[in-house]
Protein backbone atom coordinates (compact mmCIF):
# COMPACT_ATOMS: atom_id res chain seq x y z
CA UNK A 1 0.00 0.00 0.00
CA UNK A 2 1.04 3.66 -1.06
CA UNK A 3 1.22 6.42 1.14
CA UNK A 4 -1.44 7.87 -0.71
CA UNK A 5 -3.65 5.18 -0.76
CA UNK A 6 -6.77 4.65 1.90
CA UNK A 7 -7.25 0.82 3.06
CA UNK A 8 -10.47 -0.16 2.58
CA UNK A 9 -12.09 -0.70 6.20
CA UNK A 10 -10.13 0.75 9.49
CA UNK A 11 -12.74 1.59 11.40
CA UNK A 12 -15.51 -0.40 12.86
CA UNK A 13 -18.95 0.67 11.95
CA UNK A 14 -19.73 1.05 15.35
CA UNK A 15 -16.95 3.32 15.53
CA UNK A 16 -18.00 6.50 18.18
CA UNK A 17 -16.49 9.12 15.74
CA UNK A 18 -18.10 10.32 12.46
CA UNK A 19 -17.26 8.72 9.35
CA UNK A 20 -15.20 11.02 6.98
CA UNK A 21 -16.79 12.10 3.66
CA UNK A 22 -15.82 9.03 1.26
CA UNK A 23 -12.48 9.82 -0.69
CA UNK A 24 -10.94 7.33 -3.13
CA UNK A 25 -7.68 8.51 -2.40
CA UNK A 26 -5.75 11.35 -1.13
CA UNK A 27 -3.00 12.67 -4.06
CA UNK A 28 0.48 12.90 -3.53
CA UNK A 29 1.92 16.53 -3.04
CA UNK A 30 4.97 17.91 -4.49
CA UNK A 31 7.96 17.10 -2.45
CA UNK A 32 7.13 19.73 0.32
CA UNK A 33 5.13 22.10 -1.67
CA UNK A 34 4.86 25.44 -1.18
CA UNK A 35 1.84 27.62 -0.12
CA UNK A 36 0.40 28.76 -2.99
CA UNK A 37 0.14 32.73 -2.53
CA UNK A 38 -3.33 34.36 -2.14
CA UNK A 39 -4.58 35.95 -5.27
CA UNK A 40 -4.30 39.67 -5.65
CA UNK A 41 -7.03 41.89 -3.68
CA UNK A 42 -9.45 43.54 -5.07
CA UNK A 43 -8.97 46.99 -5.60
CA UNK A 44 -10.91 49.40 -3.33
CA UNK A 45 -11.42 52.93 -4.79
CA UNK A 46 -11.66 55.33 -1.49
CA UNK A 47 -14.11 58.09 -2.23
CA UNK A 48 -13.24 61.30 0.27
CA UNK A 49 -15.43 62.23 2.73
CA UNK A 50 -17.09 65.82 2.80
CA UNK A 51 -15.01 67.29 5.59
CA UNK A 52 -14.96 66.91 8.84
CA UNK A 53 -18.33 64.77 7.95
CA UNK A 54 -19.28 63.43 11.68
CA UNK A 55 -19.22 59.39 11.86
CA UNK A 56 -22.85 58.00 12.15
CA UNK A 57 -22.43 55.17 14.94
CA UNK A 58 -23.47 51.80 13.48
CA UNK A 59 -26.16 49.34 15.33
CA UNK A 60 -24.64 46.75 17.26
CA UNK A 61 -24.43 43.62 15.17
CA UNK A 62 -26.21 40.67 16.28
CA UNK A 63 -23.29 38.43 15.42
CA UNK A 64 -19.80 39.09 13.60
CA UNK A 65 -19.71 37.28 10.74
CA UNK A 66 -16.91 34.53 10.06
CA UNK A 67 -13.84 36.50 8.92
CA UNK A 68 -13.24 36.28 4.86
CA UNK A 69 -9.96 34.47 3.62
CA UNK A 70 -7.87 35.63 1.18
CA UNK A 71 -8.84 33.30 -2.02
CA UNK A 72 -5.91 31.12 -2.68
CA UNK A 73 -5.67 28.16 -5.33
CA UNK A 74 -5.99 25.35 -3.38
CA UNK A 75 -3.85 21.90 -4.22
CA UNK A 76 -5.80 18.92 -4.93
CA UNK A 77 -4.14 16.59 -2.52
CA UNK A 78 -5.28 20.02 -0.19
CA UNK A 79 -8.44 19.80 -0.66
CA UNK A 80 -8.98 16.18 -0.27
CA UNK A 81 -8.06 16.70 3.49
CA UNK A 82 -9.75 19.94 4.15
CA UNK A 83 -13.29 18.00 3.17
CA UNK A 84 -12.23 15.30 6.42
CA UNK A 85 -10.90 18.02 8.84
CA UNK A 86 -14.05 20.48 7.80
CA UNK A 87 -16.18 17.41 7.86
CA UNK A 88 -15.04 16.11 11.60
CA UNK A 89 -15.02 19.59 12.83
CA UNK A 90 -18.78 20.71 12.29
CA UNK A 91 -19.59 17.11 13.33
CA UNK A 92 -18.16 17.89 17.46
CA UNK A 93 -14.83 16.56 16.90
CA UNK A 94 -12.73 18.56 19.01
CA UNK A 95 -8.90 17.43 17.96
CA UNK A 96 -7.47 15.19 15.70
CA UNK A 97 -4.08 13.31 16.15
CA UNK A 98 -1.91 12.29 12.62
CA UNK A 99 0.82 10.31 12.41
CA UNK A 100 3.05 9.90 9.15
CA UNK A 101 2.30 6.79 7.10
CA UNK A 102 -0.31 5.80 9.69
CA UNK A 103 -4.31 6.63 10.01
CA UNK A 104 -5.55 9.43 11.91
CA UNK A 105 -6.91 9.06 15.14
CA UNK A 106 -9.71 11.73 16.16
CA UNK A 107 -11.27 12.44 19.33
CA UNK A 108 -15.05 13.54 20.09
CA UNK A 109 -15.82 13.57 24.06
CA UNK A 110 -12.73 12.89 24.94
CA UNK A 111 -12.08 9.50 23.32
CA UNK A 112 -9.84 8.63 20.38
CA UNK A 113 -11.07 6.52 17.22
CA UNK A 114 -8.96 5.57 14.69
CA UNK A 115 -10.65 6.90 10.76
CA UNK A 116 -10.03 5.47 7.57
CA UNK A 117 -7.79 8.79 6.46
CA UNK A 118 -3.63 7.90 5.85
CA UNK A 119 -1.39 10.32 5.71
CA UNK A 120 2.35 9.88 4.54
CA UNK A 121 5.37 11.51 5.36
CA UNK A 122 5.28 13.76 2.49
CA UNK A 123 1.59 14.80 3.12
CA UNK A 124 2.42 16.09 6.95
CA UNK A 125 5.35 18.08 5.30
CA UNK A 126 3.46 19.93 2.97
CA UNK A 127 0.45 20.49 5.25
CA UNK A 128 3.67 22.08 7.84
CA UNK A 129 4.69 24.16 4.61
CA UNK A 130 1.18 25.09 3.53
CA UNK A 131 0.24 26.47 7.03
CA UNK A 132 3.29 28.15 7.28
CA UNK A 133 4.89 29.44 4.47
CA UNK A 134 8.54 31.03 4.69
CA UNK A 135 8.93 35.05 4.95
CA UNK A 136 5.94 35.84 6.46
CA UNK A 137 5.94 38.19 9.56
CA UNK A 138 8.72 36.97 11.61
CA UNK A 139 9.29 33.68 10.47
CA UNK A 140 11.88 33.38 7.76
CA UNK A 141 11.58 29.51 7.59
CA UNK A 142 8.83 27.61 6.11
CA UNK A 143 7.18 24.82 8.26
CA UNK A 144 9.10 21.70 6.83
CA UNK A 145 12.50 22.90 7.22
CA UNK A 146 12.03 23.86 10.96
CA UNK A 147 10.29 20.64 11.51
CA UNK A 148 13.36 19.13 10.54
CA UNK A 149 16.12 21.00 11.25
CA UNK A 150 15.63 22.68 14.13
CA UNK A 151 16.57 21.40 17.72
CA UNK A 152 13.37 21.05 18.94
CA UNK A 153 11.73 19.48 16.61
CA UNK A 154 8.43 20.80 16.46
CA UNK A 155 6.32 23.37 15.06
CA UNK A 156 3.21 25.13 16.33
CA UNK A 157 1.08 27.22 13.52
CA UNK A 158 -2.60 28.19 13.46
CA UNK A 159 -4.61 26.91 10.44
CA UNK A 160 -7.30 28.30 8.70
CA UNK A 161 -9.56 25.44 7.39
CA UNK A 162 -12.27 28.23 5.52
CA UNK A 163 -13.93 29.55 8.50
CA UNK A 164 -12.75 27.41 10.73
CA UNK A 165 -8.88 27.76 12.40
CA UNK A 166 -6.90 25.05 14.46
CA UNK A 167 -4.46 24.95 16.67
CA UNK A 168 -1.82 22.56 15.05
CA UNK A 169 1.43 21.26 16.52
CA UNK A 170 3.72 19.23 14.66
CA UNK A 171 6.44 17.17 16.55
CA UNK A 172 9.35 14.67 15.29
CA UNK A 173 8.85 11.51 17.00
CA UNK A 174 10.16 8.12 16.87
CA UNK A 175 7.22 6.90 14.12
CA UNK A 176 7.80 10.08 12.25
CA UNK A 177 5.94 13.23 12.59
CA UNK A 178 3.26 13.46 14.42
CA UNK A 179 0.71 16.44 14.34
CA UNK A 180 -1.85 17.55 17.15
CA UNK A 181 -4.69 19.88 16.12
CA UNK A 182 -7.45 21.23 17.82
CA UNK A 183 -10.42 22.99 16.35
CA UNK A 184 -11.74 26.82 16.71
CA UNK A 185 -14.84 27.98 16.07
CA UNK A 186 -15.62 30.79 13.40
CA UNK A 187 -16.21 32.77 16.19
CA UNK A 188 -16.10 33.34 19.75
CA UNK A 189 -18.69 32.15 22.00
CA UNK A 190 -21.84 34.67 22.93
CA UNK A 191 -21.79 34.90 26.65
CA UNK A 192 -25.52 33.17 26.50
CA UNK A 193 -23.83 29.91 25.42
CA UNK A 194 -20.89 30.09 27.82
CA UNK A 195 -22.48 31.66 30.98
CA UNK A 196 -19.66 33.42 33.57
CA UNK A 197 -19.68 33.76 37.11
CA UNK A 198 -21.12 37.00 38.45
CA UNK A 199 -17.98 38.03 40.25
CA UNK A 200 -16.56 37.44 36.60
CA UNK A 201 -18.94 40.04 35.06
CA UNK A 202 -18.52 42.52 37.44
CA UNK A 203 -15.20 42.90 36.49
CA UNK A 204 -16.39 44.08 33.13
CA UNK A 205 -17.34 47.22 34.45
CA UNK A 206 -13.42 47.56 35.91
CA UNK A 207 -11.09 50.04 34.33
CA UNK A 208 -8.04 48.46 35.45
CA UNK A 209 -6.60 46.08 37.34
CA UNK A 210 -5.09 42.27 36.50
CA UNK A 211 -7.65 39.05 35.84
CA UNK A 212 -5.62 35.65 35.69
CA UNK A 213 -7.17 32.92 34.25
CA UNK A 214 -5.76 29.65 35.30
CA UNK A 215 -5.97 25.90 34.60
CA UNK A 216 -4.14 23.13 32.58
CA UNK A 217 -3.95 22.46 28.74
CA UNK A 218 -7.61 21.68 27.30
CA UNK A 219 -9.35 23.51 30.67
CA UNK A 220 -11.02 26.60 28.41
CA UNK A 221 -9.45 29.45 29.37
CA UNK A 222 -9.20 30.40 25.76
CA UNK A 223 -12.58 30.30 25.15
CA UNK A 224 -13.46 32.17 27.90
CA UNK A 225 -11.50 34.85 27.41
CA UNK A 226 -12.52 35.11 24.40
CA UNK A 227 -16.22 35.30 25.58
CA UNK A 228 -15.41 38.08 27.86
CA UNK A 229 -13.68 39.82 24.70
CA UNK A 230 -16.49 39.43 22.61
CA UNK A 231 -18.99 40.65 25.34
CA UNK A 232 -16.38 43.74 25.55
CA UNK A 233 -16.61 44.02 21.86
CA UNK A 234 -20.75 44.23 21.36
CA UNK A 235 -21.31 46.54 24.44
CA UNK A 236 -18.69 48.74 24.93
CA UNK A 237 -16.75 51.38 22.99
CA UNK A 238 -13.23 50.28 23.91
CA UNK A 239 -9.85 49.44 22.45
CA UNK A 240 -8.97 45.81 22.75
CA UNK A 241 -5.46 44.66 22.43
CA UNK A 242 -4.47 40.88 22.31
CA UNK A 243 -1.36 39.44 22.49
CA UNK A 244 -1.25 35.90 21.89
CA UNK A 245 0.62 32.58 20.84
CA UNK A 246 -1.12 31.77 18.80
CA UNK A 247 -4.29 33.59 17.82
CA UNK A 248 -7.02 31.66 18.22
CA UNK A 249 -10.08 32.88 18.05
CA UNK A 250 -10.48 35.85 15.39
CA UNK A 251 -12.33 39.54 16.77
CA UNK A 252 -14.19 41.54 14.04
CA UNK A 253 -14.64 44.56 15.55
CA UNK A 254 -18.37 45.62 16.26
CA UNK A 255 -18.28 48.30 18.81
CA UNK A 256 -14.68 48.42 19.64
CA UNK A 257 -11.26 48.54 17.80
CA UNK A 258 -9.65 45.14 18.05
CA UNK A 259 -5.92 44.99 17.64
CA UNK A 260 -4.61 41.39 17.54
CA UNK A 261 -0.85 40.61 17.65
CA UNK A 262 0.92 36.91 17.53
CA UNK A 263 3.85 36.61 19.51
CA UNK A 264 7.11 35.14 16.35
CA UNK A 265 4.96 36.99 13.62
CA UNK A 266 4.09 40.19 14.71
CA UNK A 267 6.38 40.81 17.93
CA UNK A 268 9.02 39.05 18.89
CA UNK A 269 7.78 38.69 22.81
CA UNK A 270 4.71 39.22 25.27
CA UNK A 271 6.63 41.79 27.07
CA UNK A 272 6.95 43.76 23.79
CA UNK A 273 3.60 43.28 22.91
CA UNK A 274 2.44 44.41 26.72
CA UNK A 275 4.37 47.67 26.37
CA UNK A 276 3.06 48.55 22.78
CA UNK A 277 -0.82 47.94 23.73
CA UNK A 278 0.21 50.53 26.69
CA UNK A 279 1.69 53.02 24.40
CA UNK A 280 -0.92 52.41 21.72
CA UNK A 281 -3.93 53.08 24.38
CA UNK A 282 -5.53 50.64 24.56
CA UNK A 283 -7.65 50.38 27.45
CA UNK A 284 -8.32 46.19 27.48
CA UNK A 285 -5.41 43.81 27.14
CA UNK A 286 -5.64 40.15 26.54
CA UNK A 287 -2.15 38.19 27.21
CA UNK A 288 -2.15 34.82 25.90
CA UNK A 289 0.15 33.68 28.74
CA UNK A 290 2.53 35.07 31.61
CA UNK A 291 5.71 32.45 32.00
CA UNK A 292 8.47 35.21 31.36
CA UNK A 293 9.47 36.74 34.20
CA UNK A 294 9.71 40.40 32.12
CA UNK A 295 5.84 39.50 30.67
CA UNK A 296 4.59 39.10 34.28
CA UNK A 297 6.27 42.59 35.16
CA UNK A 298 5.01 44.53 31.86
CA UNK A 299 1.61 42.73 33.13
CA UNK A 300 2.06 44.27 36.36
CA UNK A 301 3.20 48.13 34.92
CA UNK A 302 0.27 48.18 32.25
CA UNK A 303 -2.69 46.59 35.55
CA UNK A 304 -1.08 49.83 37.89
CA UNK A 305 -0.69 52.37 34.87
CA UNK A 306 -5.10 52.51 34.29
CA UNK A 307 -5.85 49.11 32.22
CA UNK A 308 -7.34 45.98 32.57
CA UNK A 309 -5.39 43.42 31.67
CA UNK A 310 -6.62 39.65 31.01
CA UNK A 311 -3.99 37.02 31.35
CA UNK A 312 -3.52 33.27 31.66
CA UNK A 313 -1.25 30.77 33.46
CA UNK A 314 -1.38 27.40 34.19
CA UNK A 315 -1.60 26.87 37.88
CA UNK A 316 -4.02 24.62 39.74
CA UNK A 317 -4.81 26.90 42.42
CA UNK A 318 -5.24 30.17 42.92
CA UNK A 319 -2.72 30.50 45.27
CA UNK A 320 -0.62 28.00 43.17
CA UNK A 321 -1.05 30.98 40.41
CA UNK A 322 -0.07 33.74 42.72
CA UNK A 323 3.09 31.93 44.43
CA UNK A 324 4.36 30.47 41.00
CA UNK A 325 4.32 34.51 39.40
CA UNK A 326 5.95 35.53 42.79
CA UNK A 327 8.76 32.92 42.54
CA UNK A 328 10.17 33.72 38.83
CA UNK A 329 11.59 37.21 40.43
CA UNK A 330 14.55 36.89 42.11
CA UNK A 331 14.53 36.37 45.92
CA UNK A 332 15.52 40.09 46.24
CA UNK A 333 12.62 41.27 44.54
CA UNK A 334 9.80 39.11 45.64
CA UNK A 335 8.69 41.24 48.75
CA UNK A 336 7.83 43.82 46.30
CA UNK A 337 6.42 41.81 43.58
CA UNK A 338 3.97 40.30 45.98
CA UNK A 339 3.16 43.96 47.13
CA UNK A 340 2.75 44.80 43.60
CA UNK A 341 0.39 41.98 42.56
CA UNK A 342 -1.74 42.47 45.75
CA UNK A 343 -2.22 45.92 44.47
CA UNK A 344 -3.94 45.12 41.24
CA UNK A 345 -4.82 41.65 41.62
CA UNK A 346 -8.63 41.79 40.49
CA UNK A 347 -9.73 38.14 40.57
CA UNK A 348 -7.85 34.86 39.97
CA UNK A 349 -10.12 32.44 38.54
CA UNK A 350 -9.22 28.64 37.99
CA UNK A 351 -11.17 26.34 35.88
CA UNK A 352 -10.53 22.44 34.59
CA UNK A 353 -13.18 20.60 32.76
CA UNK A 354 -14.22 17.47 34.87
CA UNK A 355 -16.63 14.94 33.05
CA UNK A 356 -20.00 14.67 34.05
CA UNK A 357 -22.12 11.39 35.11
CA UNK A 358 -23.66 11.36 31.55
CA UNK A 359 -20.45 11.56 29.79
CA UNK A 360 -20.29 15.32 28.87
CA UNK A 361 -17.70 17.74 30.52
CA UNK A 362 -18.70 20.86 32.79
CA UNK A 363 -16.37 23.34 34.39
CA UNK A 364 -15.49 23.43 37.81
CA UNK A 365 -13.83 26.99 39.22
CA UNK A 366 -12.23 28.44 42.14
CA UNK A 367 -12.88 32.43 42.15
CA UNK A 368 -10.21 34.31 44.48
CA UNK A 369 -11.44 38.03 44.96
CA UNK A 370 -9.37 40.97 46.24
CA UNK A 371 -10.55 41.57 48.96
CA UNK A 372 -9.16 42.19 52.89
CA UNK A 373 -9.07 38.40 53.41
CA UNK A 374 -6.63 37.60 50.62
CA UNK A 375 -4.48 40.89 49.83
CA UNK A 376 -2.42 40.71 53.14
CA UNK A 377 -1.95 37.14 53.16
CA UNK A 378 -0.64 37.63 49.36
CA UNK A 379 1.50 41.06 50.34
CA UNK A 380 2.89 38.65 53.48
CA UNK A 381 3.78 35.43 51.27
CA UNK A 382 1.40 33.59 53.39
CA UNK A 383 0.30 31.25 50.22
CA UNK A 384 -1.21 28.61 52.07
CA UNK A 385 -3.48 30.49 53.87
CA UNK A 386 -5.33 31.91 50.80
CA UNK A 387 -7.43 28.42 50.38
CA UNK A 388 -9.16 29.23 53.64
CA UNK A 389 -10.27 32.19 52.55
CA UNK A 390 -12.29 31.51 49.78
CA UNK A 391 -15.50 31.57 51.42
CA UNK A 392 -18.85 32.69 50.00
CA UNK A 393 -19.79 35.30 52.34
CA UNK A 394 -17.02 37.70 50.57
CA UNK A 395 -18.22 36.18 47.30
CA UNK A 396 -15.04 33.65 46.51
CA UNK A 397 -15.31 29.38 46.33
CA UNK A 398 -12.38 27.37 46.74
CA UNK A 399 -12.34 24.59 43.81
CA UNK A 400 -13.16 21.83 46.73
CA UNK A 401 -16.46 24.10 47.48
CA UNK A 402 -16.96 23.83 43.52
CA UNK A 403 -16.61 19.85 43.21
CA UNK A 404 -18.76 19.24 46.34
CA UNK A 405 -21.80 21.21 45.07
CA UNK A 406 -21.44 19.65 41.81
CA UNK A 407 -21.22 16.50 43.46
CA UNK A 408 -24.15 17.27 45.58
CA UNK A 409 -26.33 18.42 42.82
CA UNK A 410 -25.73 14.56 41.22
CA UNK A 411 -23.91 15.52 38.31
CA UNK A 412 -20.20 14.11 38.85
CA UNK A 413 -18.86 11.42 40.84
CA UNK A 414 -17.59 11.35 44.34
CA UNK A 415 -14.38 9.85 42.65
CA UNK A 416 -14.44 12.34 39.96
CA UNK A 417 -14.29 15.19 42.80
CA UNK A 418 -11.63 13.33 44.56
CA UNK A 419 -9.61 13.03 41.58
CA UNK A 420 -9.72 16.92 41.01
CA UNK A 421 -9.59 17.68 44.27
CA UNK A 422 -6.58 19.67 45.28
CA UNK A 423 -7.03 19.40 49.48
CA UNK A 424 -8.77 16.18 49.66
CA UNK A 425 -9.22 15.67 53.44
CA UNK A 426 -11.44 18.74 53.09
CA UNK A 427 -13.62 17.67 50.30
CA UNK A 428 -14.18 14.13 51.79
CA UNK A 429 -14.94 15.73 55.58
CA UNK A 430 -17.84 17.68 53.37
CA UNK A 431 -18.84 14.66 51.97
CA UNK A 432 -18.86 12.56 54.37
CA UNK A 433 -21.12 14.96 56.51
CA UNK A 434 -23.62 15.24 53.05
CA UNK A 435 -23.91 11.43 53.41
CA UNK A 436 -24.97 11.56 57.06
CA UNK A 437 -27.38 14.57 56.64
CA UNK A 438 -29.03 12.08 53.72
CA UNK A 439 -28.66 9.38 55.36
CA UNK A 440 -26.68 7.79 52.39
CA UNK A 441 -24.63 4.64 52.51
CA UNK A 442 -20.85 5.93 53.59
CA UNK A 443 -19.12 4.47 50.21
CA UNK A 444 -21.96 6.25 47.68
CA UNK A 445 -20.61 6.89 44.85
CA UNK A 446 -23.64 8.81 43.22
CA UNK A 447 -26.12 11.41 44.80
CA UNK A 448 -29.68 9.92 43.88
CA UNK A 449 -30.87 12.11 41.13
CA UNK A 450 -34.24 13.45 42.95
CA UNK A 451 -32.18 14.20 46.10
CA UNK A 452 -29.58 15.85 43.68
CA UNK A 453 -31.91 17.86 41.45
CA UNK A 454 -33.40 19.07 45.28
CA UNK A 455 -29.71 19.90 46.77
CA UNK A 456 -28.99 22.01 42.93
CA UNK A 457 -32.02 24.52 43.45
CA UNK A 458 -30.91 24.80 47.58
CA UNK A 459 -27.15 25.50 46.34
CA UNK A 460 -28.43 27.82 43.20
CA UNK A 461 -30.35 29.98 45.56
CA UNK A 462 -28.53 30.29 48.83
CA UNK A 463 -25.40 31.59 46.25
CA UNK A 464 -28.05 33.97 44.36
CA UNK A 465 -29.05 35.41 47.12
CA UNK A 466 -25.16 36.30 48.62
CA UNK A 467 -24.36 37.42 45.51
CA UNK A 468 -27.27 39.44 45.72
CA UNK A 469 -26.19 40.81 48.92
CA UNK A 470 -22.95 41.49 47.52
CA UNK A 471 -23.99 43.47 44.75
CA UNK A 472 -23.36 41.29 41.74
CA UNK A 473 -25.79 40.51 38.86
CA UNK A 474 -26.56 37.16 37.59
CA UNK A 475 -27.05 36.28 34.30
CA UNK A 476 -29.43 33.43 32.97
CA UNK A 477 -28.52 31.42 29.91
CA UNK A 478 -29.53 33.86 27.52
CA UNK A 479 -26.70 35.76 28.96
CA UNK A 480 -29.58 38.63 30.35
CA UNK A 481 -29.47 39.49 34.07
CA UNK A 482 -31.71 37.39 36.25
Amino acid sequence: MTDTQLPQQVVPQSAAAPQSPPVASVGAPAQHAPAPQAAPATQVLQQTPAAHAPVQSAAPAQAPAPIARPQVNEPDWYKSIKSHLLFWAESGVSDVQMVSDANTWVVEKDKHVQTNLFLGRDHILALANYWQPANVGLMTKAGADVLQNEANGSLEVMASIDEWRARVIFRRQENGIGVTMRFIPPNAPELSSNPQPPQVLSLMNENNGLFIVSGPTGSGKTTLLATLLREYNTNHHKHLYTIEDPIEFLHRPINSLVSQREVGRDVDSFESGIKAAVRSKAQVILVGELRELEAIEAALDAANKGHLVFATTHASSAAQAVQSMVSSFPGDKQNLIRSRIAEVMKIIMVQRLVPRVDGRLMPVREIMLDHTTTTPRIQDGNFNELTSALKLENGMVSFEQSLFEAYSSGLITRKTAMDFANVKADLTFKIDRLHQRLQLPPDAQVIPPQIGQQLAGEIAATNSAQYAKLGYVETNQNGAAA
